[in-house]
């Protein structure tokens, strides 16, 4: 779901100050790793079976 642009630039803000952007790249391998483990391992938790 897309928002509107008050409330992208609002998030786009709260991400610029944690150092952070709404625009960089989600790396798999690079230092995305953890959280990607993470993410897989929930998807196992609460997939259908």
């Amino acid at each position: 779901e897309y928002k509107g642009g008050v409330t992208a630039r609002l998030y786009q803000t709260v991400a610029f100050f944690y150092n952070s952007s709404l625009k960089q790249p989600y790396e798999v391998e690079g230092k995305d790793s953890e959280i990607e483990k993470i993410v897989l391992e929930v998807e196992k938790m609460y997939s259908k079976r």
